[in-house]
């Protein structure tokens, strides 16, 4: 590798390469050798994570043909285990739900719209009073089953 007359530091400046302490310039060739390989880990992990997401509804389609049943969607885990029962194979599939800043707005609805109500209400709304534990996207959308709107 040739010697760098001039480093660039955090900031972006030209630092030459006299003013650098070594311990810096050994620390700067371990943190790039490892990134380097960390970069083709990963890409391989992008190839093996697609090649599985076709592989395994492939799979479970094939194991449910012999089985003569119908699988009724994607949604839901499945686990594979291996014969000796020592390797597993997990497809987790679940709503994804994303939302904005609205999703703030919604929960001190909710929050406000609890309070009289926070007592006698069916499970999924004495869910949602239950305190901050409750504040996922998933809960705030069913609190549509409780008719506080």
């Amino acid at each position: 590798m040739a010697k760098r007359e001039k480093w660039i530091d955090s900031k972006g400046r030209d630092v030459p390469a006299e003013y650098v302490p070594a311990y810096l310039k050994r620390r700067d060739r371990f943190v790039r050798k490892f990134r380097a390989r960390t970069e083709k880990t990963s890409a391989a992990l992008v190839a093996l994570h697609a090649e599985l997401q076709e592989a395994f509804p492939a799979y479970i389609d094939r194991a449910a043909a012999s089985y003569d049943v119908q699988v009724g969607g994607e949604k839901g885990n499945v686990e594979l285990l291996s014969f000796d029962g020592l390797t597993k194979l997990v497809r987790r599939n679940h709503d994804s739900l994303a939302f904005d800043e609205r999703l703030g707005f919604a929960r001190e609805s909710i929050d406000k719209a609890m309070q009289p109500f926070a007592g006698g209400q069916t499970p999924a709304c004495s869910r949602l009073s239950d305190g901050p534990g409750w504040r996922t996207a998933t809960a705030i959308c069913a609190a549509r089953a409780c008719w506080i709107f």
